[in-house]
């Protein structure tokens, strides 16, 4: 056989091998992707249940905030305190798997809503507010032990 052939059966037998690697190597990486997507989610939302404290900023006025979260099947039900202020209730609080975090409640005649991230480690979550009333704002809270 000449060079030129042996060269081209060779080079088809080595391109099997290597696209089969890379078949794998994809495989697996979205595997682990969605794995680790999925324990992030599902993480996140084990961890949200309990007591959060901290504060909101809104027209210069600092107030003092804390959060109950009770988990209800795959939703959250929760209320809020507001010192000065009052209390409210919410039925639905939304998270996603980056951490993102919404959820509209009425407090005192006024409606509230948070726009926010939690934290990887679920521990802290922080972000925006709009009220009817009073404009916007700044939230954080940290999850009490």
């Amino acid at each position: 056989m000449d060079p030129i052939a042996l060269t081209s059966i060779n080079s088809t037998r080595g391109r099997k091998p290597y696209s089969l690697f890379l078949a794998g190597l994809f495989l697996g990486a979205a595997l682990v992707l969605g794995a680790w997507f999925y324990s992030t989610y599902h993480g996140l939302n084990a961890h949200l249940a309990g007591v959060w404290k901290g504060q909101a900023e809104i027209a210069g006025t600092e107030v003092e905030l804390s959060l109950t979260l009770q988990k209800e099947g795959s939703s959250f039900s929760g209320l809020l305190v507001a010192i000065p202020g009052g209390e409210g209730t919410f039925n639905h609080l939304e998270v996603d798997r980056e951490g993102d975090i919404s959820f509209t409640m009425t407090v005192s005649n006024e409606t509230v809503t948070f726009n926010g991230k939690v934290v990887s480690d679920a521990h802290t979550m922080a972000g925006k507010m709009t009220t009817t009333s009073y404009g916007n704002g700044t939230w954080s809270l940290a999850k009490q032990s």
